[in-house]
């Protein structure tokens, strides 16, 4: 479990870091002990058991000024943006895509970023927000990182459809190498082709 201690330890040493480029930061399901429960010292209703009441903001600015090496991977599976103010989710997401160690990247390679969201209950709102940041690459700030995969697998977004469609088909994404969809409960592939 994250404390908000334990958070604002974690975030201290990913501002120190400069080599790690992988983050799983994912929401598992949680279990604790019998004893934690009769002891009263751990309850699942607990809002500090959950990644959504950390403190993204912080995390957002470290992101962004960390020197080292760029994060490649984020991982947030689980992790319930939707009951976040709409800004907190699209600044961890343009903390990628702004990493201060970017600007040392040559041009001609650049980072490859990874995005999990799977199991995160997305609200139509920030499948719009992900959906306009995979398409980054052609936005003109930056050019030493391309958006290289999304995986929404595991969210609901069968209501969805019509609005994906419409975003899918009106924003590039020349460098999106995959994009996972499984268990979204979209009926028939033909909705999305």
């Amino acid at each position: 479990m994250i404390t908000k201690e334990n958070w604002l330890l974690f975030v201290k040493f990913l501002l120190t870091n400069k080599s790690l480029i992988k983050l799983d930061l994912s929401q598992t399901h949680l279990k604790f002990k019998q004893s934690d429960y009769s002891q009263q010292n751990v309850s699942t209703a607990d809002p500090h058991c959950l990644r959504q009441n950390l403190d993204w903001d912080l995390f957002s600015k470290v992101i962004s000024i960390r020197q080292g090496k760029p994060i490649e991977e984020l991982l947030l599976n689980g992790v319930k943006f939707t009951n976040l103010p709409l800004e907190k989710f699209q600044n961890v997401l343009n903390s990628l895509t702004t990493q201060s160690s970017l600007q040392y990247i040559k041009p001609t390679k650049p980072v490859k970023c990874r995005l999990g969201l799977a199991n995160s209950d997305l609200s139509l709102e920030c499948l719009k927000i992900v959906l306009n940041w995979m398409s980054y690459k052609n936005q003109p700030s930056h050019v030493n990182l391309i958006i290289q995969g999304v995986d929404l697998a595991f969210n609901d977004l069968s209501t969805y459809v019509k609005s994906m469609v419409s975003r899918l088909s009106s924003l590039p994404f020349d460098n999106l190498e995959f994009f996972t969809l499984n268990n979204t409960n979209i009926s028939r592939p033909y909705d999305l082709a």
